[in-house]
């Protein structure tokens, strides 16, 4: 008995050292050799920032830039421009489920001294045209210019197939850049909602450029869940009447799973725990013993395995988790309370669309007090919710911003 009890006590010692050397060997080439070349290629990652020449980023920017601003001009050459106009004017007032308003001004103006034009508006409108035409579905487009100088703004023009609401008659001062951008906000949303009738206002910024699948998630999740909602307890659902809005979009670089945010702590902790599984069962087969036998054995292998994924998961970031897992369930979008913070797309629900626009209006913006954060106020004072739609809907492509007047890092593009 003794013999066989030190028979066990070496079998152990040895697998243990194999153990040991598997662990050091994956942990060395993962963290050393594999994710340090990943994730060059990713957007905010974690492990590595991106320190490539500022000029390099630009060209690589501007090339991607006038790549989708060729595709949308080939587009709109190529569509029956007439037939939109018209298709856009039969339906107002109509009572539509959705009406969206795109909020465009010159782009350019004062950050270069040469004449590139980046065509954010052009490249968005036959984005959501090309969706709405390949789905078979209305939506009903505004172009709202709230460009100071109205006139210099050459590029609406060439979109006047839509309907366009200018705010600005000639070239106007204000009181700040903040408080302008949230009056024209205000006289926006107020255009479409008077325009169209709809149930859903929403407002995208000229610089957001939507995902291939924009409309049909909209159309199929976005709107369903932002008007009804499941109740467990009757298995049935409910109207929703307190959403204020749902923003489709928040900054990758502000998503990490390290954070403040305890839902975002909770998803972090349940991925780890669930891949630490996974990769605990993986190895007990490849092992071909059953490691979850003795208790000793089962928790440093689980835990090890725990902190492996941990790591991985820090390193890639959750913006690159994200991405990866709309690779494999493009259509799969969930709501969560929204952080504050940027407005490139925002959905409203026209319900609740006078008390947040009331608040807006009798509101000042003044510095660290722009339109996202009197959105937020106006949550509070009327006790609605707000709503973020993960993963992003939009694409950031803005470089040139008329909001701090200058040009954008690079970085925070690519």
């Amino acid at each position: 008995m003794c013999r066989s009890s030190c028979q066990l006590g070496l079998c152990c010692l040895r697998t243990n050292r194999i153990c040991c050397i598997w662990f050091l060997f994956i942990y060395i080439s993962t963290f050393i050799g594999i994710l340090p070349f990943f994730c060059q290629k990713l957007k905010h990652p974690g492990f590595y920032l991106n320190e490539g020449n500022e000029d390099d980023l630009l060209n690589q920017v501007q090339a991607e830039n006038d790549r989708r601003a060729l595709v949308a001009r080939e587009y709109l050459s190529q569509v029956n421009l007439t037939g939109i106009s018209a298709l856009n004017h039969q339906e107002k007032g109509n009572r539509n489920s959705l009406s969206v308003v795109l909020i465009g001004v010159a782009r350019n103006r004062k950050h270069e001294n040469n004449n590139y034009q980046p065509l954010y508006l052009t490249q968005v409108v036959a984005e959501l045209l090309r969706q709405r035409e390949l789905l078979n579905v209305h939506i009903p487009i505004l172009l709202c210019n709230v460009d100071p100088q109205p006139d210099d703004f050459d590029e609406i023009r060439t979109l006047n197939f839509l309907p366009i609401r200018t705010k600005y008659v000639s070239s106007e001062s204000f009181p700040n850049i903040l408080e302008k951008e949230k009056e024209d906000y205000v006289f926006c949303l107020n255009a479409t909602r008077n325009a169209f009738h709809s149930q859903f206002v929403l407002a995208i910024e000229d610089d957001a450029f939507p995902t291939d699948n924009f409309v049909r998630v909209l159309y199929e999740k976005v709107l369903h869940m932002a008007t009804y909602k499941y109740n467990s307890v009757t298995d049935e659902y409910i109207p929703r009447r307190n959403i204020g809005f749902v923003k489709l979009y928040h900054p990758e670089r502000l998503m990490h799973f390290l954070s403040s945010d305890p839902t975002r702590l909770c998803e972090f902790f349940a991925i780890s725990i669930a891949f630490a599984i996974l990769l605990s069962c993986a190895h007990a087969l490849v092992a071909k013993r059953r490691a979850w036998s003795c208790y000793n054995e089962a928790y440093p292998i689980f835990l090890t395995y725990f902190f492996f994924a941990a790591l991985v998961l820090v390193m890639i970031g959750r913006p690159a988790f994200l991405e990866f897992r709309r690779y494999f369930l493009p259509d799969y979008v969930y709501m969560r309370p929204t952080p504050s913070c940027c407005t490139p797309a925002v959905l409203f629900p026209v319900e609740n669309l006078d008390k947040v626009l009331g608040h807006l209006h009798e509101t000042f913006s003044e510095r660290n007090r722009g339109k996202d954060t009197l959105l937020d106020e106006a949550m509070v004072k009327y006790r609605l919710s707000a709503k973020l739609v993960e993963p992003n809907m939009v694409t950031h492509i803005g470089m040139y911003t008329t909001l701090r007047e200058r040009r954008l890092s690079p970085r925070l593009i690519v």
